[in-house]
Parts: structure tokens; sequence; C-alpha cells
């Protein structure tokens, strides 16, 4: 219990820097933003000075670590405090809503309140209830952080050739369980998956604030609910994988080009920088990401929408975040990445040219908005939306990784959650307006039908979001033994591997 706290107030302890960051740019803080983006600049710091510490081989240790680390972060407080503290709070309500705020909610409005509450509570729970149980959470993730509590420093990369260099794969997450391990004293699990899921979930608010900056806080809205409510959401945002967090980074990042395009800063420039590379930290499949970025912003600037000044320090912060790490693998065995993507597999099918809407138990509902979406968004584009920032952000960032998941890594869905946020906020726009298109009494019949499909696809995404309900119900008491004969049986036996 005392290991839980103590890691809620790690990361706590990025508030000051996060706030002292956010108040320095020129646009208004967002709240949603501010949640999502405290626990990815906590343990993308943390593991990065656990990954600096590595390399001239200062042994891993608690206070080796957390004295490092709180040093940046009191640095941040100082920030903060230097901050200004008269900025605004961002709001797309209303005068009318403005009124009502304090007013008794309806019942609609509590049920999209409790919604995505109820996919946190079942998520949460999962992550903290089961040790790791899933194949590369076990065998890849959790293997690297066992190594590194045991060893007291980085995963050499030449001595041990039976993982098929899979220890060159970036290392927040593993780092972030070592650093749970030694804040615990032991092997916790438990706290490691947690911190995972947290990063997960963390993808609702950046989704949300991503959303309310591209049309305001009813899209924002919608987008949340619909991440919400993805099925595989739910089945990957516990799992100990690298997917989710990766993509929480991939969202700041476009919410961060979005914020640039409106008005050029360095505040949001540093920003974008720090998200890229964060998500480069976390999985490689982040690199055609920065790559995309790139196009991006050369496109922002080529349109006088972003100073080349602010250009070239977002890629420059993007580079100290997550260069090194490639370097360091290049120098030792000549790789920036393992050859682990079995493109022989791919299905490179016209099902899934539109996976969106033909992989329905992994989208459901939002499968069929982000396929509906894809396309409106693409005639606004080229009928002249190419001007407007919106529409470039969304498509840049998003179409060309969907023709990669197609060429190269099409046997597998998962990989669709890597962007996937971002395609829901450009599905959810094209949604509204076709909403606001209609007529008022059509609206007042389809309101109640569509807040009843969203319950109760949210009742079956927190369903699915917890393993073994069954065992859980015979014995929710189990011991830590008990629950690994339970989930451990099922993974291969990698035995000859080792």
């Amino acid at each position: 219990m005392l290991s839980a706290v103590w890691m809620v107030l790690v990361l706590a302890a990025a508030y000051p820097l996060t706030d002292g960051l956010l108040r320095r740019s020129p646009h208004p803080v967002d709240p949603w933003l501010r949640l999502a983006l405290v626990p990815g600049l906590s343990l993308g710091v943390l593991t990065l000075l656990m990954f600096w510490l590595g390399l001239p081989q200062i042994p891993f240790t608690f206070l080796n670590i957390t004295i490092p680390y709180g040093i940046v972060m009191g640095v941040g407080g100082w920030f903060w405090w230097r901050a200004p503290k008269t900025r605004a709070i961002a709001s797309e309500l209303d005068d009318r809503t403005r009124q009502s705020t304090f007013a008794r909610p309806s019942l609609a409005q509590l049920i999209l309140w409790l919604i995505p509450l109820l996919i946190v509570a079942a998520v949460l729970f999962n992550a903290i209830y089961w040790p790791f149980y899933l194949e590369d959470a076990v065998g890849i993730y959790a293997d690297r952080a066992d190594f590194m509590y045991r060893s007291g420093g980085l995963v050499p990369l030449r001595d041990y050739p039976y993982y098929g260099y899979y220890q060159t794969y970036p290392m927040l997450i593993p780092m972030s369980y070592t650093y749970a391990y030694f804040a615990s004293g032991w092997h916790n699990e438990y706290l490691a998956k947690a911190l995972s899921a947290v990063l997960s979930l963390s993808c609702l608010p950046a989704v949300m604030s991503l959303g309310s900056a591209i049309g305001g806080r009813r899209l924002g809205w919608l987008a949340l609910l619909l991440l919400a409510i993805t099925p595989a959401f739910g089945r990957w945002a516990s799992s100990g994988y690298v997917d989710l967090p990766m993509a929480c980074f991939y969202i700041l990042a476009a919410l961060f080009c979005w914020r640039l395009w409106q008005r050029s800063n360095p505040t949001d420039a540093i920003l974008l920088g720090l998200s890229i590379g964060f998500a480069a930290w976390t999985k490689n499949a982040a690199l055609p990401g920065i790559g995309l970025i790139g196009l991006w912003l050369f496109y922002a600037v080529l349109m006088k929408h972003v100073g080349w000044r602010d250009g070239l320090l977002a890629l420059i912060a993007c580079l100290l975040v997550a260069a090194p790490w490639y370097i360091r693998n290049w120098i030792e065995v000549q790789m920036l990445v393992p050859n682990t993507v079995w493109v022989d597999q791919a299905q490179r099918t016209l099902a899934n040219l539109v996976p969106f809407l033909t992989r329905l138990d992994n989208f459901a509902l939002t499968g069929i908005v982000i396929t509906l979406g894809l396309f409106l968004e693409a005639v606004d584009f080229l009928r002249g939306g190419w001007r407007e920032g919106r529409s470039a952000v969304l498509l840049i960032l998003t179409v060309p990784y969907l023709v990669v998941w197609w060429a190269f890594v099409s046997y597998d869905p998962r990989f669709l959650l890597l962007f996937l946020p971002i395609l829901i906020v450009l599905g959810a726009k094209q949604t509204l307006r076709i909403a606001d298109s209609l007529p008022p009494r059509i609206h007042q019949k389809i309101r109640p039908l569509a807040l009843a499909g969203i319950v109760v696809l949210a009742l079956y995404v927190a369903w699915i979001s917890v393993a073994y309900k069954d065992e859980i119900l015979r014995d929710p008491l189990m011991s830590d033994a008990a629950k690994r004969a339970i989930v451990l049986p099922q993974l291969p036996d990698q035995s000859n591997q080792r």
C-alpha cells in the first residue's frame, strides 16, 4: 500500500512542471490536457533518467533514481512558481451553459459522466488484480524490467541472442516497471501493471483535449465516449503492452501540432517534440510518426502557420529525448529496431482496407464512425480542406500509418491502436457535422437510441476489460500464487530459449 501511495506522489510530482509549461503557452490551460500530460511527463522523465544512469553503469537503486528525479521535478516546481498564474482556463461553454454549470445535471449527463468512470474502474481493477499474463507482457516487457531490477543496470545487447534483440525495444514501460519494483522492495507486478494502465487510460483525457481543440467540448466528449466504448481499448488498456501508452503520446503530439498551427510559439513546439520523442521512447513503431510530424511541420511552415524556428525547436526536443537510445543500439549492435515484424504474414486484402468496418469485434460502433469519417474528411480535404489545419493534422498523422499497417502488419489489429484515438476525433468531427444538419425532430428520436447504444457498449467493454471473472467470483481474495497458477499456464514454454 505504501508503495502505491509513493507512486501516486511520483506521478503527481510532475504536476508543477506540466502546469508551468502549459501556462507559458499562449493558449488557455485545458484541465483535460493537464490530466493527460502529467503521467506521461512523470514516467517519461523518470525512465530517461534511468537510461542516462545506466549508460555510465551507475547502479539502479531506489535512491539513485529518486534523487535525480526529485531534483528535476524541484526545478519544475520553481518553473511553475515563476510561470504566469492568470492564464484563463479553456472552455467552449456558451453563456447559457455557463449559467447552468452548477445546476443539477440531467440523467443523460450523469450517465455520460459515469461511462468513462466505469471503463476506468474496470481497467484499473484488472491491472492491479492480476499479474502479467499476456505473452509479450511476460516475455518482453516484464522480463526486461525483472533483469534491470535484479542486475541494477541496462539490459546488455550482445549477451542475449535468444531474444532476437528484443532488448533494443524502447524502455519507457519496462523501466517504469523496474522503478515500481524498487519502490515496493519486491517484484510487485500489480503496481507495475497499474503504471502502464494509467498511461493507457491517459488516452481518454488526451483525446478529449484534442477533440475540444479541434471542434469544441461537444466534439471532445464524443471522442472520449467513442474511445471508452471501443472493445479493443478495454481489452488492451490493462495488458501491460506498450501500444496504448504510445498512442497517448501520439495524441498529445497531434494536439500540439494543432496548437502550433493556431499560434506558433516555443512552448507548444517543445511539448510537441517531447510528446513524439516520448512516443518513440515507448515503442519503435513511433519512428514513422516522427517522419510524419516532420512532414506536417514542413507543410505548416510553408503555409506560414508555424515559424521555422519553432519547427526546428520541436525536432530538436524530439531528438534529445528519443535519439540517444537508438544511437546506443546502433553503436553496440548496428541495429535501430529488431527484425520482429512478420511482414510475410500481412493480410493485404480488400477487407483490411477498411479494417474498422470489417473488424467490428474490435471496434464496434467506433469502427463505423471512423470509416465514415475517413471518407468524408478525405472529400473535404480534396475540396480545399488542405488549406485548413484540422484536416491536415488528422489525415497526415493517420492515413500513412493505416497504409503501413495494411502493407506490413495487417495480421494484427492491435497495431491500429497506435493511431486509433486520432481517427476517433476525425470520425467524431464528421459525425457531429452530420448530426447538426438533421432536423430537430430526428434529433429527438435518435438521441435516446444513441444513449442506449452507448450504455450497452460501455457495459460490454467494462465486462471484457476484466479477465478470468469466474475465477475471481469463486475466490476474490486468492493469493499471488493462486493467481499465477490460473493465468500463466496458458503461455507457451520459453525455457528452450533461455
